[in-house]
């Protein structure tokens, strides 16, 4: 008769099986020496956000019953896992600009960043965002801005995206980064000719922040970085055409 489970009794020279004792698997379940043991596999995609976890029961080496586990019956062990995952993910996220225009929103409110329990909110999340497989890293992201946003915009003062912008449009319809750098101003570049026609320097927060300029040359090096653009025109802008001109005529 067929059997699952065997036994190895003997081995030859060339490490071949010579001798094999067939058992049952209730047999096991008797024996104190052997006790059933019940594991996780868990394999966690940050990027995607895709878990996937194995159930298996087995006794030292020997595999009984293995069983992938729905995302509405993971346990303890594996929510850990993957808070231990993302957690550092969100860490390093924060240095990008999607999350330090918060520390510019945070001179302007009375709540502070590090008033957020960023650990406890995730532990919150991870279970409903892993039970719908829409979720990806960079939705999950999205909303823990807006999370801390709205704790910190408590009086509704501020919208984020028209407050604190990610891009800057020019007068062509395109954009260009704002970069939300605390100890070296909020900044954007571009070639200088991108900003003909504006007379004065950008502001977000309804005016309370400036945005630093970095007027850029053919050579994509800055001409001028400043935040006042008229001055710039008026003064600095009629001193370098002329040599504008003469290096870059094609320009």
């Amino acid at each position: 008769p067929s059997h699952d489970l065997w036994i190895i009794l003997d081995l030859d020279n060339r490490n071949e099986v010579t001798k094999l004792l067939p058992i049952e698997e209730e047999w096991l379940y008797d024996l104190p020496v052997f006790p059933i043991e019940e594991t996780e596999k868990i394999d966690f995609d940050t990027h995607s956000f895709k878990l996937s976890v194995e159930k298996m029961t087995h006794i030292g080496a020997i595999v009984l019953s293995k069983e992938k586990m729905a995302t509405n019956e993971l346990s303890k062990q594996s929510l850990d896992f993957v808070f231990r995952k993302l957690l550092p993910v969100f860490k390093e996220k924060w240095n990008e600009d999607n999350f330090k225009r918060l520390e510019v929103l945070e001179k302007y409110t009375a709540k502070k960043i590090n008033e957020f329990d960023l650990e406890n909110w995730l532990k919150n999340q991870i279970p409903y965002l892993l039970a719908d497989p829409q979720y990806t890293l960079d939705k999950i992201l999205g909303f823990f801005v807006n999370d801390v946003f709205f704790y910190l915009n408590e009086d509704g003062l501020y919208d984020l995206d028209e407050d604190l912008p990610l891009f800057l449009k020019l007068h062509d319809k395109r954009k260009v980064p704002i970069h939300y750098d605390i100890s070296n101003g909020i900044h954007c570049e571009s070639y200088i000719q991108d900003f003909y026609g504006l007379s004065s320097a950008p502001s977000i927060l309804r005016g309370k922040e400036k945005i630093k300029l970095h007027l850029l040359g053919p050579h994509k090096r800055a001409l001028q970085v400043t935040m006042d653009l008229g001055s710039f025109w008026e003064k600095a802008y009629k001193e370098l055409y002329p040599e504008m001109k003469r290096e870059y005529p094609r320009h």
